[in-house]
C-alpha cells in the first residue's frame, strides 16, 4: 500500500497532464506496486470524475457556482444545497463504478 507519509509519490507514480481551453485530463501510471494499487484504486476514479466533469461545461459550471458559494460562506451551504451537492457526487462515483468495471 502507498502511503503519502512514507512513500514519495514521484517515486510511484507518473503522470501526464493534457490541457486545452476546455478540457483537461490527467493520466496515472504507476511505476511500482504500490504506486500501481494507487492508480487503480483511486487515481483512476479521480481522472474519469475530472473528465466526466470538465467534458460537461454546464456541470462544470454549476460545481464551481457551489464550490464559491462555500468558499464565502465558510463551508456552510443550506442543506438542500448540501444534500445535492451530496447525491450528485454519489451518482457521479456510480456512474464512474459502472464505467471501470
Amino acid at each position: 500500500m502507498y502511503h503519502p507519509r512514507f512513500h514519495p509519490y514521484a517515486d510511484h507514480v507518473r503522470f501526464i497532464q493534457v490541457q486545452t481551453n476546455d478540457h483537461m485530463i490527467s493520466i496515472y501510471i504507476g511505476t511500482t506496486d504500490q504506486g500501481r494499487h494507487l492508480c487503480l484504486n483511486l487515481l483512476k476514479k479521480l481522472s474519469a470524475r475530472e473528465i466526466m466533469v470538465n467534458s460537461n461545461p454546464q456541470l462544470r459550471d454549476a460545481l464551481n457556482v457551489i464550490s464559491e458559494h462555500a468558499a464565502a460562506n465558510e463551508g456552510d451551504m443550506p442543506p438542500a444545497l448540501e444534500a445535492f451537492y451530496e447525491s450528485l457526487g454519489k451518482s457521479m462515483t456510480r456512474q464512474i463504478n459502472d464505467g471501470i468495471k
